[in-house]
């Protein structure tokens, strides 16, 4: 779909765990993969819809951090949504 991009922004000055650009083109792809369903895309014909992330720490969580902020920013927006998205990870410590 057309309309729906998202930036992932990281702050190298703090905790600088994401080196590589392919991974943060991963997040940015998955961001977007995920979102762009989210959204009633009918009700913004021609709109733009950008999101841009500034990650200051990297704790190994991110996509999971990434899309609790952005499912709350939208309905924070009032962008009508199809539904409201919730993610999680489970962590197995043995």
């Amino acid at each position: 779909r057309k309309g729906f991009s998202s930036n992932l922004i990281h702050n190298y000055f703090l905790n600088s765990q994401i080196e590589e650009n392919s991974e943060i083109r991963k997040f940015q792809n998955d961001l977007k993969t995920t979102l762009q369903d989210l959204i009633i895309a009918s009700e913004y014909p021609k709109s733009t819809i950008e999101l841009n992330f500034e990650v200051i720490e990297y704790n190994g969580y991110l996509l999971t951090h990434l899309l609790n902020t952005a499912s709350f920013a939208l309905q924070l927006a009032g962008l009508k949504l199809y539904d409201c998205l919730i993610s999680s990870t489970t962590v197995n410590k043995q």
